[in-house]
């Protein structure tokens, strides 16, 4: 037979300060200095300046936005998206030399980046395709800030590197 739990254990109020009882203990938010209600909303409180910061990054993105594919990743998932866009998995290519035309797979990356960027050709062309990265960037930016204001953090903390960055 198993002995009764008080044996082995000694009663809750053993544990605590003589002389203090479970009322006269200060809330754990006065402790750590964190909230006891977290700030719940897209726009309140310290979300408005994640706003503020994505809304700048946005403006500074769209008065330099690219004019140009400047790198092999740049031209295959375009290529990719765009030969989607027009139905077609494939290219049609010329060799320089012989002027023989060929179907070929326009990218060696997986389709679905390139499956993502298409509407953005539809509305835009080739050069659409840029946008799926800033809403990708904004959005995950805003959904991170609000799932660290809804944990009862300050959703700024995105803005420390230091904070979310690895320490190597």
């Amino acid at each position: 037979m198993s002995p009764p739990i008080n044996a082995t254990h000694p009663p809750v109020s053993a544990t605590r300060p003589p002389g203090l009882t479970f009322e006269q203990h200060p809330p754990v938010s006065a402790v750590t200095g964190a909230r006891a209600q977290p700030v719940v909303g897209w726009f309140s409180g310290h979300m408005r300046i994640v706003w503020g910061l994505v809304v700048l990054y946005a403006l500074g993105f769209l008065c330099f936005y690219p004019k140009a594919l400047t790198n092999f990743d740049e031209v295959s998932y375009v290529r990719q998206a765009v030969s989607f866009a027009s139905g077609s998995a494939t290219v049609d290519i010329v060799d320089p030399f012989t002027g023989q035309h060929e179907m070929v797979h326009p990218s060696d990356y997986p389709a679905g980046t390139a499956a993502l960027m298409v509407p953005f050709v539809w509305l835009a062309g080739w050069r659409g395709a840029f946008l799926l990265g800033l809403l990708a960037l904004s959005g995950a930016t805003l959904f991170t800030a609000r799932w660290i204001a809804d944990s009862g953090g300050s959703p700024l903390l995105l803005s420390r590197c230091s904070d979310i960055c690895p320490r190597w």
